[in-house]
Protein backbone atom coordinates (compact mmCIF):
# COMPACT_ATOMS: atom_id res chain seq x y z
CA UNK A 1 0.00 0.00 0.00
CA UNK A 2 1.40 3.44 -0.92
CA UNK A 3 2.17 6.16 1.61
CA UNK A 4 -0.52 8.36 0.07
CA UNK A 5 -3.14 5.66 0.59
CA UNK A 6 -2.14 5.24 4.30
CA UNK A 7 -2.32 8.99 4.90
CA UNK A 8 -5.71 9.10 3.23
CA UNK A 9 -6.91 6.18 5.34
CA UNK A 10 -5.64 7.81 8.56
CA UNK A 11 -7.34 11.07 7.63
CA UNK A 12 -10.63 9.30 6.99
CA UNK A 13 -10.41 7.37 10.27
CA UNK A 14 -9.71 10.49 12.27
CA UNK A 15 -12.46 12.48 10.69
CA UNK A 16 -14.95 9.65 11.08
CA UNK A 17 -14.03 9.11 14.71
CA UNK A 18 -14.34 12.81 15.44
CA UNK A 19 -17.68 12.90 13.67
CA UNK A 20 -19.01 10.02 15.74
CA UNK A 21 -17.87 11.73 18.96
CA UNK A 22 -19.60 14.94 18.05
CA UNK A 23 -22.69 12.97 17.10
CA UNK A 24 -22.82 11.27 20.56
CA UNK A 25 -22.48 14.60 22.35
CA UNK A 26 -25.24 16.09 20.24
CA UNK A 27 -27.45 13.11 21.05
CA UNK A 28 -26.87 13.62 24.79
CA UNK A 29 -27.67 17.29 24.59
CA UNK A 30 -30.78 16.49 22.59
CA UNK A 31 -31.84 13.89 25.15
CA UNK A 32 -31.34 16.31 28.04
CA UNK A 33 -33.34 18.93 26.19
CA UNK A 34 -36.20 16.49 25.61
CA UNK A 35 -36.17 15.49 29.29
CA UNK A 36 -36.32 19.10 30.41
CA UNK A 37 -39.13 19.78 27.97
CA UNK A 38 -41.05 16.74 29.20
CA UNK A 39 -40.62 17.83 32.82
CA UNK A 40 -41.71 21.35 31.96
CA UNK A 41 -44.80 20.00 30.24
CA UNK A 42 -45.59 17.75 33.24
CA UNK A 43 -45.23 20.59 35.75
CA UNK A 44 -47.31 22.85 33.51
CA UNK A 45 -50.04 20.20 33.33
CA UNK A 46 -49.96 19.72 37.12
CA UNK A 47 -50.11 23.46 37.68
CA UNK A 48 -53.01 23.74 35.24
CA UNK A 49 -54.80 20.89 37.02
CA UNK A 50 -54.32 22.60 40.39
CA UNK A 51 -55.65 25.87 39.03
CA UNK A 52 -58.98 24.43 37.99
CA UNK A 53 -62.08 25.58 39.81
CA UNK A 54 -62.62 22.11 41.27
CA UNK A 55 -59.13 21.94 42.74
CA UNK A 56 -59.30 25.50 43.99
CA UNK A 57 -62.53 24.79 45.88
CA UNK A 58 -60.97 21.59 47.20
CA UNK A 59 -57.86 23.36 48.54
CA UNK A 60 -59.72 26.46 49.76
CA UNK A 61 -63.07 25.16 51.04
CA UNK A 62 -64.03 28.65 52.24
CA UNK A 63 -64.63 29.64 48.60
CA UNK A 64 -67.39 27.06 48.39
CA UNK A 65 -69.48 28.06 51.41
CA UNK A 66 -68.70 31.78 51.72
CA UNK A 67 -70.92 32.88 48.75
CA UNK A 68 -73.84 31.05 50.42
CA UNK A 69 -73.22 32.58 53.85
CA UNK A 70 -76.20 34.34 55.42
CA UNK A 71 -77.40 35.89 58.66
CA UNK A 72 -78.86 32.67 60.05
CA UNK A 73 -75.56 30.84 59.65
CA UNK A 74 -73.68 33.82 61.12
CA UNK A 75 -75.79 33.74 64.31
CA UNK A 76 -75.30 29.98 64.67
CA UNK A 77 -71.55 30.32 64.17
CA UNK A 78 -71.40 33.18 66.69
CA UNK A 79 -73.15 31.15 69.40
CA UNK A 80 -71.02 28.07 68.72
CA UNK A 81 -67.78 30.07 68.52
CA UNK A 82 -68.35 31.82 71.86
CA UNK A 83 -69.38 28.55 73.51
CA UNK A 84 -66.21 26.81 72.30
CA UNK A 85 -64.16 29.85 73.33
CA UNK A 86 -65.46 29.62 76.89
CA UNK A 87 -64.46 25.96 76.87
CA UNK A 88 -60.99 26.33 75.37
CA UNK A 89 -59.73 29.14 77.64
CA UNK A 90 -59.64 27.10 80.89
CA UNK A 91 -58.59 23.96 79.00
CA UNK A 92 -55.70 25.75 77.30
CA UNK A 93 -54.36 27.07 80.59
CA UNK A 94 -54.62 23.58 82.09
CA UNK A 95 -52.98 21.86 79.10
CA UNK A 96 -50.04 24.26 79.28
CA UNK A 97 -49.42 22.90 82.77
CA UNK A 98 -49.56 19.34 81.41
CA UNK A 99 -46.94 20.32 78.80
CA UNK A 100 -44.69 21.83 81.51
CA UNK A 101 -45.05 25.27 79.92
CA UNK A 102 -46.09 28.64 81.39
CA UNK A 103 -49.91 29.04 81.41
CA UNK A 104 -49.98 31.72 78.70
CA UNK A 105 -48.53 29.30 76.13
CA UNK A 106 -51.73 27.30 76.24
CA UNK A 107 -53.65 30.38 75.12
CA UNK A 108 -50.98 31.25 72.56
CA UNK A 109 -51.80 27.87 71.00
CA UNK A 110 -55.57 28.34 71.03
CA UNK A 111 -56.33 31.03 68.45
CA UNK A 112 -54.11 30.82 65.33
CA UNK A 113 -55.36 27.34 64.43
CA UNK A 114 -58.96 28.61 64.60
CA UNK A 115 -58.21 31.35 62.07
CA UNK A 116 -56.19 29.21 59.65
CA UNK A 117 -58.61 26.28 59.71
CA UNK A 118 -61.46 28.61 58.77
CA UNK A 119 -59.87 29.01 55.32
CA UNK A 120 -58.36 25.57 54.68
CA UNK A 121 -60.43 23.17 56.81
CA UNK A 122 -63.02 20.92 55.22
CA UNK A 123 -64.96 19.94 58.37
CA UNK A 124 -67.26 22.57 59.85
CA UNK A 125 -67.21 20.99 63.31
CA UNK A 126 -63.49 20.59 64.02
CA UNK A 127 -61.74 23.05 66.33
CA UNK A 128 -57.93 23.16 66.27
CA UNK A 129 -55.99 23.94 69.43
CA UNK A 130 -54.11 22.42 72.35
CA UNK A 131 -55.22 18.96 73.44
CA UNK A 132 -54.38 16.69 76.34
CA UNK A 133 -52.51 14.18 74.17
CA UNK A 134 -50.47 16.85 72.38
CA UNK A 135 -49.63 18.45 75.73
CA UNK A 136 -48.52 15.12 77.15
CA UNK A 137 -46.34 14.31 74.15
CA UNK A 138 -44.84 17.80 74.24
CA UNK A 139 -43.98 17.37 77.93
CA UNK A 140 -42.32 14.04 77.20
CA UNK A 141 -39.92 15.53 74.65
CA UNK A 142 -39.48 19.16 75.70
CA UNK A 143 -37.14 20.23 78.48
CA UNK A 144 -38.71 22.11 81.36
CA UNK A 145 -37.05 25.36 82.29
CA UNK A 146 -36.50 28.74 80.65
CA UNK A 147 -35.65 27.20 77.25
CA UNK A 148 -38.57 24.78 77.25
CA UNK A 149 -40.97 27.06 75.35
CA UNK A 150 -38.42 27.49 72.54
CA UNK A 151 -38.31 23.71 72.01
CA UNK A 152 -42.12 23.50 72.07
CA UNK A 153 -42.50 26.24 69.45
CA UNK A 154 -39.85 24.69 67.19
CA UNK A 155 -41.59 21.34 67.57
CA UNK A 156 -44.85 22.94 66.42
CA UNK A 157 -43.12 24.38 63.34
CA UNK A 158 -41.37 21.15 62.35
CA UNK A 159 -44.49 19.07 63.00
CA UNK A 160 -46.58 21.42 60.88
CA UNK A 161 -44.04 21.31 58.09
CA UNK A 162 -44.05 17.50 58.03
CA UNK A 163 -47.85 17.31 58.17
CA UNK A 164 -48.20 19.84 55.35
CA UNK A 165 -45.71 18.00 53.11
CA UNK A 166 -47.46 14.67 53.70
CA UNK A 167 -50.80 16.25 52.82
CA UNK A 168 -49.39 17.95 49.72
CA UNK A 169 -48.08 14.55 48.57
CA UNK A 170 -51.63 13.17 48.88
CA UNK A 171 -50.68 10.58 51.52
CA UNK A 172 -53.93 10.85 53.46
CA UNK A 173 -54.86 7.29 52.49
CA UNK A 174 -52.15 5.98 54.85
CA UNK A 175 -54.43 6.81 57.81
CA UNK A 176 -56.78 4.03 56.73
CA UNK A 177 -54.08 1.44 57.49
CA UNK A 178 -53.96 2.35 61.20
CA UNK A 179 -56.29 -0.04 62.99
CA UNK A 180 -58.93 0.96 65.52
CA UNK A 181 -57.41 -1.12 68.38
CA UNK A 182 -54.11 0.72 67.96
CA UNK A 183 -55.86 4.07 68.15
CA UNK A 184 -58.02 3.00 71.09
CA UNK A 185 -55.03 1.65 72.99
CA UNK A 186 -53.00 4.79 72.50
CA UNK A 187 -55.87 7.11 73.41
CA UNK A 188 -56.76 5.12 76.52
CA UNK A 189 -53.16 4.96 77.73
CA UNK A 190 -52.72 8.70 77.20
CA UNK A 191 -55.95 9.43 79.11
CA UNK A 192 -54.81 7.32 82.08
CA UNK A 193 -51.40 8.98 82.07
CA UNK A 194 -52.84 12.49 81.92
CA UNK A 195 -55.43 11.85 84.64
CA UNK A 196 -52.73 10.37 86.89
CA UNK A 197 -50.52 13.41 86.40
CA UNK A 198 -53.33 15.68 87.68
CA UNK A 199 -53.84 13.87 90.99
CA UNK A 200 -51.00 15.94 92.46
CA UNK A 201 -52.85 19.19 91.78
CA UNK A 202 -56.16 17.73 92.90
CA UNK A 203 -54.80 17.04 96.40
CA UNK A 204 -52.47 20.05 96.50
CA UNK A 205 -49.40 17.82 96.92
CA UNK A 206 -45.84 19.08 97.02
CA UNK A 207 -43.57 16.48 95.39
CA UNK A 208 -40.25 16.56 97.23
CA UNK A 209 -39.41 12.84 97.20
CA UNK A 210 -39.02 11.57 93.63
CA UNK A 211 -38.99 7.91 92.66
CA UNK A 212 -37.18 8.61 89.35
CA UNK A 213 -39.35 5.97 87.68
CA UNK A 214 -40.88 6.87 84.32
CA UNK A 215 -44.54 6.51 83.45
CA UNK A 216 -47.74 6.08 85.43
CA UNK A 217 -46.14 3.82 87.99
CA UNK A 218 -43.58 6.49 88.94
CA UNK A 219 -46.33 9.12 89.14
CA UNK A 220 -48.34 7.11 91.64
CA UNK A 221 -45.25 6.20 93.68
CA UNK A 222 -44.45 9.91 93.98
CA UNK A 223 -48.06 10.60 95.02
CA UNK A 224 -47.97 7.95 97.76
CA UNK A 225 -44.54 9.03 99.03
CA UNK A 226 -45.58 12.69 99.26
CA UNK A 227 -49.21 12.27 100.31
CA UNK A 228 -48.51 13.75 103.75
CA UNK A 229 -48.23 17.15 102.05
CA UNK A 230 -51.85 17.13 100.86
CA UNK A 231 -54.02 20.19 101.61
CA UNK A 232 -57.63 19.66 102.65
CA UNK A 233 -58.75 22.98 101.08
CA UNK A 234 -57.54 21.99 97.61
CA UNK A 235 -58.81 18.44 98.03
CA UNK A 236 -62.34 19.53 98.96
CA UNK A 237 -62.45 22.12 96.19
CA UNK A 238 -61.11 19.68 93.59
CA UNK A 239 -63.62 16.92 94.35
CA UNK A 240 -66.53 19.36 94.49
CA UNK A 241 -65.50 20.61 91.04
CA UNK A 242 -65.35 17.04 89.69
CA UNK A 243 -68.82 16.21 91.03
CA UNK A 244 -70.34 19.43 89.67
CA UNK A 245 -68.68 19.01 86.27
CA UNK A 246 -69.95 15.43 85.94
CA UNK A 247 -73.46 16.47 86.98
CA UNK A 248 -73.47 19.33 84.48
CA UNK A 249 -72.23 16.93 81.79
CA UNK A 250 -75.28 14.74 82.45
CA UNK A 251 -77.61 17.74 82.66
CA UNK A 252 -76.74 18.87 79.14
CA UNK A 253 -78.85 16.08 77.62
CA UNK A 254 -81.83 16.05 79.98
CA UNK A 255 -85.39 16.20 78.62
CA UNK A 256 -86.97 18.00 81.55
CA UNK A 257 -88.19 20.86 79.39
CA UNK A 258 -89.84 18.77 76.66
CA UNK A 259 -93.58 19.10 76.19
CA UNK A 260 -95.53 16.41 78.08
CA UNK A 261 -98.49 16.47 75.69
CA UNK A 262 -97.12 13.65 73.54
CA UNK A 263 -95.62 11.64 76.44
CA UNK A 264 -97.40 8.60 77.87
CA UNK A 265 -95.63 8.64 81.24
CA UNK A 266 -93.94 11.99 81.92
CA UNK A 267 -91.51 12.17 84.80
CA UNK A 268 -92.08 14.31 87.87
CA UNK A 269 -89.37 16.74 86.69
CA UNK A 270 -91.08 17.14 83.31
CA UNK A 271 -94.42 17.78 85.01
CA UNK A 272 -92.94 20.45 87.26
CA UNK A 273 -91.02 22.13 84.41
CA UNK A 274 -94.11 22.22 82.18
CA UNK A 275 -95.75 24.55 84.67
CA UNK A 276 -93.39 27.26 83.37
CA UNK A 277 -95.29 27.51 80.10
CA UNK A 278 -93.98 27.19 76.57
CA UNK A 279 -91.80 30.30 76.62
CA UNK A 280 -90.49 29.60 80.11
CA UNK A 281 -89.58 26.03 79.20
CA UNK A 282 -87.77 27.20 76.08
CA UNK A 283 -85.76 29.84 77.97
CA UNK A 284 -84.86 27.53 80.85
CA UNK A 285 -83.96 24.74 78.45
CA UNK A 286 -81.55 27.01 76.56
CA UNK A 287 -80.10 28.37 79.80
CA UNK A 288 -79.46 24.92 81.25
CA UNK A 289 -77.92 23.77 77.98
CA UNK A 290 -75.58 26.80 77.79
CA UNK A 291 -74.44 26.41 81.41
CA UNK A 292 -73.91 22.66 80.98
CA UNK A 293 -72.05 23.08 77.70
CA UNK A 294 -69.81 25.86 79.03
CA UNK A 295 -69.42 24.08 82.37
CA UNK A 296 -65.63 24.31 82.38
CA UNK A 297 -65.72 28.08 82.06
CA UNK A 298 -68.51 28.38 84.65
CA UNK A 299 -66.62 26.30 87.22
CA UNK A 300 -63.35 28.14 86.59
CA UNK A 301 -64.99 31.57 86.94
CA UNK A 302 -66.81 30.62 90.15
CA UNK A 303 -63.68 29.13 91.72
CA UNK A 304 -61.64 32.13 90.57
CA UNK A 305 -64.01 34.49 92.38
CA UNK A 306 -63.93 32.34 95.53
CA UNK A 307 -60.11 32.23 95.53
CA UNK A 308 -59.92 35.97 94.89
CA UNK A 309 -62.21 36.55 97.88
CA UNK A 310 -59.88 34.62 100.17
CA UNK A 311 -56.58 35.95 98.74
CA UNK A 312 -57.04 39.18 96.78
CA UNK A 313 -53.31 39.74 96.21
CA UNK A 314 -51.61 38.00 93.22
CA UNK A 315 -49.10 35.32 94.20
CA UNK A 316 -46.17 33.69 92.36
CA UNK A 317 -46.90 30.32 90.70
CA UNK A 318 -47.01 27.38 93.10
CA UNK A 319 -47.15 29.48 96.28
CA UNK A 320 -48.50 27.52 99.27
CA UNK A 321 -49.19 30.60 101.37
CA UNK A 322 -52.73 31.00 100.07
CA UNK A 323 -56.03 29.29 100.88
CA UNK A 324 -55.86 27.39 97.59
CA UNK A 325 -52.77 26.77 95.47
CA UNK A 326 -53.25 29.20 92.58
CA UNK A 327 -52.06 29.30 88.99
CA UNK A 328 -50.05 32.41 89.83
CA UNK A 329 -49.11 35.43 87.80
CA UNK A 330 -49.52 34.99 84.02
CA UNK A 331 -47.90 37.21 81.41
CA UNK A 332 -50.49 39.60 80.04
CA UNK A 333 -50.77 40.56 76.38
CA UNK A 334 -50.58 38.99 72.96
CA UNK A 335 -47.70 36.66 72.09
CA UNK A 336 -44.61 38.01 70.32
CA UNK A 337 -44.83 37.58 66.55
CA UNK A 338 -41.72 36.30 64.78
CA UNK A 339 -39.92 33.32 63.31
CA UNK A 340 -39.79 30.14 65.39
CA UNK A 341 -36.63 29.86 67.50
CA UNK A 342 -34.05 27.92 65.48
CA UNK A 343 -31.47 28.25 68.26
CA UNK A 344 -31.18 29.11 71.93
CA UNK A 345 -28.48 30.73 74.01
CA UNK A 346 -26.93 27.35 74.71
CA UNK A 347 -27.82 25.27 71.65
CA UNK A 348 -27.86 25.60 67.86
CA UNK A 349 -30.50 24.24 65.48
CA UNK A 350 -28.91 20.82 65.05
CA UNK A 351 -28.66 20.46 68.83
CA UNK A 352 -32.32 21.35 69.27
CA UNK A 353 -33.36 18.84 66.62
CA UNK A 354 -31.22 16.17 68.27
CA UNK A 355 -32.81 16.98 71.63
CA UNK A 356 -36.33 16.71 70.22
CA UNK A 357 -35.38 13.38 68.66
CA UNK A 358 -38.22 11.04 67.76
CA UNK A 359 -40.84 13.64 68.70
CA UNK A 360 -40.35 15.25 65.28
CA UNK A 361 -41.79 12.09 63.70
CA UNK A 362 -44.14 10.88 66.44
CA UNK A 363 -46.10 14.07 67.15
CA UNK A 364 -47.05 14.73 63.48
CA UNK A 365 -48.38 11.19 63.18
CA UNK A 366 -50.42 11.49 66.37
CA UNK A 367 -51.74 14.90 65.36
CA UNK A 368 -52.83 13.60 61.94
CA UNK A 369 -54.43 10.50 63.42
CA UNK A 370 -56.36 12.48 66.03
CA UNK A 371 -57.57 15.20 63.68
CA UNK A 372 -58.60 12.93 60.80
CA UNK A 373 -60.33 10.51 63.17
CA UNK A 374 -62.39 13.38 64.60
CA UNK A 375 -63.23 14.63 61.09
CA UNK A 376 -64.52 11.17 60.16
CA UNK A 377 -66.49 10.84 63.39
CA UNK A 378 -68.38 14.09 62.73
CA UNK A 379 -68.67 13.75 58.95
CA UNK A 380 -72.12 12.17 59.14
CA UNK A 381 -71.17 9.40 56.71
CA UNK A 382 -69.74 11.79 54.11
CA UNK A 383 -66.26 11.09 52.71
CA UNK A 384 -63.39 12.98 54.35
CA UNK A 385 -60.46 14.29 52.34
CA UNK A 386 -57.68 13.25 54.71
CA UNK A 387 -55.00 14.91 52.58
CA UNK A 388 -56.78 18.28 52.74
CA UNK A 389 -57.19 17.90 56.51
CA UNK A 390 -53.45 17.26 56.75
CA UNK A 391 -52.70 20.38 54.69
CA UNK A 392 -54.96 22.46 56.93
CA UNK A 393 -53.51 21.00 60.14
CA UNK A 394 -49.97 21.54 58.88
CA UNK A 395 -50.66 25.19 58.09
CA UNK A 396 -52.28 25.64 61.53
CA UNK A 397 -49.11 24.44 63.25
CA UNK A 398 -46.78 26.37 60.96
CA UNK A 399 -48.79 29.55 61.46
CA UNK A 400 -49.07 28.96 65.18
CA UNK A 401 -45.29 28.62 65.56
CA UNK A 402 -44.97 32.29 64.53
CA UNK A 403 -47.12 33.15 67.58
CA UNK A 404 -45.30 30.96 70.16
CA UNK A 405 -47.71 28.02 69.88
CA UNK A 406 -47.00 24.48 71.00
CA UNK A 407 -48.12 21.57 68.74
CA UNK A 408 -51.88 21.51 68.17
CA UNK A 409 -54.47 19.26 66.57
CA UNK A 410 -58.22 18.69 66.52
CA UNK A 411 -59.91 18.48 69.93
CA UNK A 412 -62.62 15.84 70.29
CA UNK A 413 -64.30 17.44 73.32
CA UNK A 414 -64.41 20.94 71.83
CA UNK A 415 -65.47 19.57 68.44
CA UNK A 416 -68.38 17.83 70.16
CA UNK A 417 -69.30 21.13 71.85
CA UNK A 418 -69.03 22.92 68.52
CA UNK A 419 -71.31 20.43 66.79
CA UNK A 420 -73.82 20.43 69.66
CA UNK A 421 -73.88 24.24 69.58
CA UNK A 422 -75.20 24.14 66.01
CA UNK A 423 -72.18 25.46 64.12
CA UNK A 424 -72.83 25.85 60.39
CA UNK A 425 -69.40 26.65 58.92
CA UNK A 426 -65.76 26.89 59.94
CA UNK A 427 -66.30 30.63 60.50
CA UNK A 428 -67.23 29.77 64.07
CA UNK A 429 -63.49 29.40 64.69
CA UNK A 430 -63.04 33.13 64.04
CA UNK A 431 -65.22 33.95 67.05
CA UNK A 432 -63.40 31.38 69.19
CA UNK A 433 -60.00 32.80 68.26
CA UNK A 434 -61.19 36.37 68.84
CA UNK A 435 -62.43 35.45 72.33
CA UNK A 436 -59.05 33.90 73.20
CA UNK A 437 -57.27 37.07 72.01
CA UNK A 438 -59.57 39.19 74.20
CA UNK A 439 -58.74 36.96 77.16
CA UNK A 440 -55.01 37.34 76.51
CA UNK A 441 -55.29 41.10 76.22
CA UNK A 442 -57.59 41.89 79.15
CA UNK A 443 -58.25 38.90 81.45
CA UNK A 444 -54.81 37.50 82.34
CA UNK A 445 -54.61 39.63 85.49
CA UNK A 446 -57.60 37.69 86.80
CA UNK A 447 -56.59 34.23 85.54
CA UNK A 448 -53.75 34.14 88.08
CA UNK A 449 -56.41 33.46 90.76
CA UNK A 450 -57.58 30.17 89.16
CA UNK A 451 -56.99 27.33 91.70
CA UNK A 452 -54.83 24.50 90.39
CA UNK A 453 -57.23 21.98 91.92
CA UNK A 454 -59.96 23.38 89.66
CA UNK A 455 -57.78 23.00 86.55
CA UNK A 456 -56.93 19.43 87.59
CA UNK A 457 -60.64 18.69 87.93
CA UNK A 458 -61.30 20.15 84.46
CA UNK A 459 -58.61 17.96 82.89
CA UNK A 460 -59.57 14.76 84.72
CA UNK A 461 -63.27 15.07 83.80
CA UNK A 462 -62.28 15.79 80.20
CA UNK A 463 -59.96 12.81 79.69
CA UNK A 464 -61.57 10.02 81.69
CA UNK A 465 -64.14 9.52 78.95
CA UNK A 466 -61.32 8.93 76.44
CA UNK A 467 -60.59 5.52 77.97
CA UNK A 468 -62.19 3.31 75.33
CA UNK A 469 -63.02 0.31 77.50
CA UNK A 470 -65.77 -0.70 75.06
CA UNK A 471 -63.06 -1.59 72.51
CA UNK A 472 -60.72 -3.39 74.89
CA UNK A 473 -63.34 -5.41 76.77
CA UNK A 474 -64.60 -7.60 73.86
CA UNK A 475 -61.03 -8.17 72.69
CA UNK A 476 -60.05 -9.27 76.19
CA UNK A 477 -62.96 -11.69 76.42
CA UNK A 478 -62.65 -13.16 72.93
CA UNK A 479 -58.92 -13.79 72.61
CA UNK A 480 -56.80 -15.37 75.33
CA UNK A 481 -53.69 -14.57 73.30
CA UNK A 482 -54.61 -10.88 73.46
CA UNK A 483 -54.93 -11.07 77.23
CA UNK A 484 -51.58 -12.81 77.52
CA UNK A 485 -50.00 -10.16 75.28
CA UNK A 486 -51.51 -7.44 77.45
CA UNK A 487 -50.08 -9.19 80.50
CA UNK A 488 -46.63 -8.98 78.94
CA UNK A 489 -47.12 -5.29 78.21
CA UNK A 490 -48.27 -4.63 81.78
CA UNK A 491 -45.31 -6.58 83.19
CA UNK A 492 -42.99 -4.50 81.03
CA UNK A 493 -44.53 -1.19 82.03
CA UNK A 494 -45.05 -2.13 85.68
CA UNK A 495 -42.26 -4.58 86.57
CA UNK A 496 -42.62 -6.71 89.69
CA UNK A 497 -39.76 -5.56 91.92
CA UNK A 498 -39.80 -8.78 93.92
CA UNK A 499 -39.32 -10.94 90.87
CA UNK A 500 -42.26 -13.15 91.85
CA UNK A 501 -44.21 -15.13 89.32
CA UNK A 502 -47.19 -13.20 88.05
CA UNK A 503 -50.37 -14.85 89.35
CA UNK A 504 -52.43 -13.72 86.33
CA UNK A 505 -51.44 -16.71 84.22
CA UNK A 506 -53.32 -19.69 85.60
CA UNK A 507 -53.60 -23.10 83.89
CA UNK A 508 -52.51 -21.68 80.55
CA UNK A 509 -55.11 -18.92 80.43
CA UNK A 510 -55.68 -15.52 81.95
CA UNK A 511 -58.09 -15.24 84.82
CA UNK A 512 -59.56 -11.85 84.05
CA UNK A 513 -61.23 -11.70 87.47
CA UNK A 514 -57.82 -11.27 89.09
CA UNK A 515 -56.70 -8.45 86.84
CA UNK A 516 -56.43 -5.12 88.61
CA UNK A 517 -55.92 -1.75 87.06
CA UNK A 518 -52.31 -0.75 87.76
CA UNK A 519 -53.28 2.91 87.98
Amino acid sequence: MSRASLQSSDHDFGSNGKGKGLGSQDDLESSDSETRNAMSVWFAQRAAALCTRKQLLKRLPILEWLPKYNGEKAVSDLIAGITVGLTVIPQAIAYADVANLPPQYGLYSAFVGCFVYCFFGSSKDITIGPTAIMALMTAEHVHSGPEGPAFAVLLAFLSGLIIFVLGALQLGFVIDFISIPVTAGFTSAAAITIASSQVKGLFGLEITKHSHIEGVQGTWIDIVKNFKSFRYQDTILGFICIVVLLLLRITRNVNWFDSIEDLDEPTSCQIQCNRLGTMGRRIMGKLVWVVATARNAVIVIVCLLIAMGFDPEPQPPGSRNTTFILTGEIDTGLPPVGLPPFSTETMDFSGMVKTLGSAIAIIPMIAILESVAIAKAFAGGKPVDASQEMIALGLCNIGGSFFSSMPTTGSFSRTAVNAASGVKTTFGGIYTGALVILALAFLMDYCCFIPKATLSAVIITAVIFSVEYEVVRPMWRSKNIFAQSMNVVVDSAFPNPGGAVDPLLLDGHVNSNNVTNPV
